[in-house]
């Protein structure tokens, strides 16, 4: 039986058995869904105007209930007919103009012509439009594999199922790119060059090829260096023949977004000390111990992802301070559907200087926050567990370089996270290393402007070839003192790493 439910407008056929979520997103309605649809993000929600449906175990008729909002992932149809809608105010996720993109190196444009950067994140993917030599316009929108999971171990896991490795490339150029570019020009066919900069796993799935090998030990690459063309990657609208290339990986889980970013920041000092930090599902960390340099990364989750990202059903708080005894909430909007990831690391802090909650983040009085922001004890602990995940391996980058945090001479933060973070709260919960603010620099979005650098000036291209040839790439997770690291990490407090030598 296969029943249809007027979305927004649009016809859409739900099969037997089939969650309105997916039949929606099958449908070419951009839901974002988190969790991988398993009912626990709350990011698809839709509100029921008529038809039968089953919600919780239970049948309910709409137009005898009333409107009914619920995740969009939990809901099955059973009459032949139905409507829906998304919630006033909410919005589909759908692309939107993105922030503009720093580069502060002085570039020599050579290029001529229209062309794309993309940025491929495993929860955004931003995308600039060049025109002559200039950045003209930017965009960015969720990604749409967010469906298949929200973090690159579960998609990997998800590729291997039959016919998911070509789900998730549809998720990713069909979904979320394609549109992504049509946004930003009505004229995709005069796109002559494309420059991609991503993370590994989804470097290896723009390109259509296989990254099981990053889903175990020793989590190594099939490939390094990426080039194609717009027809063998499934760009539909641009001319077939037009060249697609990469930043280079790094190592691991160091991608071309690192790569990139490194390239467009001036990072590598032969003189300097220098710390690049890209916090988000995977935080990666390059040092610079006077040019020689090693890299680490930490798999933090999901926690700290939503900094900058509009809610699909409302806004997000982006910073919480407490103060004479109210909370205040920037932005203050009436009813916000929850907290960016800096409004997290903000309310961990405050929390923490309040004595609402204990050293480890677990809640001791009650807050007296609004009930919708109010968090649970598992969800706090899932906060602070991603923390440690950073902070322990700073600490063992620390540790095995032999440089003492204190001699770092200068911090790049990197990414929509970083840009918007409070530094005194990250280096207060141990997020960040306890440093004076200004030695601190926030880079932005570093990956779409590496990836612009690349299609502006061609040798930059080159020099995102050279950082895995003298990058010394690590895991933490290998080292014998990493459990101890982690433990002490899981404390939220204001304090040092642990000891290591100072070379200073």
């Amino acid at each position: 039986m296969v029943s249809t439910l007027l979305f927004e407008g649009e016809n859409i056929p739900v099969f037997q058995q089939e969650s309105v979520g997916a039949a929606l997103r099958r449908g070419g309605i951009p839901l974002a869904m988190e969790c991988g649809g398993r009912n626990r993000c709350g990011r698809c929600r839709i509100t029921l105007k008529s038809g039968t449906f089953v919600i919780d175990g239970k049948i309910v008729e709409i137009s005898a209930a009333g409107p009914v909002t619920v995740n969009a992932c939990a809901v099955r149809m059973l009459g032949s007919r139905g409507t829906a809608e998304f919630p006033a105010g909410g919005a589909q996720a759908s692309p939107q103009d993105g922030p503009d993109i720093v580069l502060p190196v002085r570039l020599r444009p050579v290029f001529s012509g229209t062309a794309v950067a993309l940025d491929l994140g495993t929860t955004n993917v931003a995308a600039a439009l060049i025109e002559n030599g200039r950045i003209v316009r930017t965009a960015e929108r969720i990604n749409a594999q967010t469906c298949c999971g929200d973090n690159v171990i579960d998609r990997i896991a998800f590729a291997a199922r039959p016919g998911g490795a070509d789900e998730l490339r549809h998720t990713l150029i069909d979904e979320t790119v394609i549109p992504l570019i049509r946004f930003l020009t009505a004229a995709p066919e005069k796109i002559s060059q494309t420059a991609v900069a991503g993370n590994t796993v989804m470097t290896h799935f723009f390109f259509g090829v296989d990254a099981s090998a990053m889903g175990h030990a020793p989590y190594a690459p099939e490939k390094m260096h990426f080039a194609a063309t717009a027809g063998h990657c499934g760009l539909a609208g641009i001319p077939a023949e037009t060249p697609v290339f990469a930043a280079d990986l790094v190592g691991g889980f160091i991608g071309g977004d690192i790569s990139a970013g490194l390239t467009v920041s001036g990072f590598g000092s032969c003189e300097k000390r220098e710390l690049y930090m890209d916090i988000g599902t995977n935080c990666e960390i390059v040092l610079n111990d006077r040019g020689s340099f090693t890299a680490l990364s930490a798999a933090a989750g999901p926690a700290f992802e939503r900094a900058g990202v509009r809610s699909t059903h409302g806004g997000n708080i982006r910073h919480i301070r407490f103060r004479s005894g109210q909370w205040i909430l920037d932005p203050d909007i009436p009813a916000p559907a929850g907290f960016c990831g800096t409004g997290l690391i903000d309310l961990l802090a405050e929390s923490g200087r309040n004595s609402f909650t204990d050293d480890f983040g677990k809640w001791r009085k009650d807050p007296a926050l609004p009930a919708n922001l109010a968090l649970s004890d598992a969800r706090t602990a899932e906060l602070v567990t991603a923390k440690a995940a950073v902070e322990s391996a700073l600490g063992v980058l620390f540790r095995q370089t032999g440089v003492s945090p204190a001699g770092i001479d200068k911090v790049y933060l990197a990414g929509n996270f970083s840009e918007h973070l409070d530094i005194v709260n990250g280096i207060y919960t141990g997020l960040l290393p306890d440093l004076p603010g200004e030695r601190f620099v926030k880079l932005g979005n570093a990956s779409l402007a590496g990836a612009a650098a690349m299609l502006l000036d061609p040798e930059f291209r080159r020099r995102t070839e050279e950082w895995r040839r003298i990058t010394r790439h690590t895991d933490p997770a290998e080292d014998p003192d990493y459990a101890k690291f982690f433990a002490s990490a899981m404390r939220v407090k204001r304090g040092e790493c642990p000891p290591c030598s100072n070379r200073d």
